[in-house]
């Protein structure tokens, strides 16, 4: 199993707290679950990349989550291959926030 509870009292399945599998430590406190911050997800055997848009660049990429497949059921493999992916996406962020900062110093002068 891919999550690992922390005590001994899980009276409910993991997959009524979490539709998607990830290779993360479930944390429980009090009845409250944290889950470990990860970009790596497994859907039917193929893990994925997977990153939220942050909210001031929905508008401009029209969508609110990144997805890629790494192409390997291999945890190992997927690992390896996740955070070239990640610090692309990030650098893709830095680049759009910086053309729009750009335009907007445009805007502001005149022709």
């Amino acid at each position: 199993m891919i999550f690992k509870w922390l005590n001994s009292n899980n009276s409910l399945p993991l997959m009524h707290y979490f539709p998607y599998k990830c290779s993360g430590v479930v944390f429980r406190n009090h009845g409250a679950e944290m889950a470990r911050q990860t970009y790596l997800w497994r859907r039917n055997a193929v893990y994925y990349a997977r990153m939220d848009v942050p909210r001031d660049l929905v508008g401009i990429l029209g969508k609110t989550t990144l997805k890629k497949s790494l192409k390997t059921s291999d945890e190992a493999t997927a690992k390896r291959s996740l955070w070239p992916v990640i610090q692309g996406w990030q650098r893709e962020f830095d680049e759009l926030r910086a053309q729009r900062a750009f335009s907007e110093e445009d805007e502001g002068c005149p022709a």
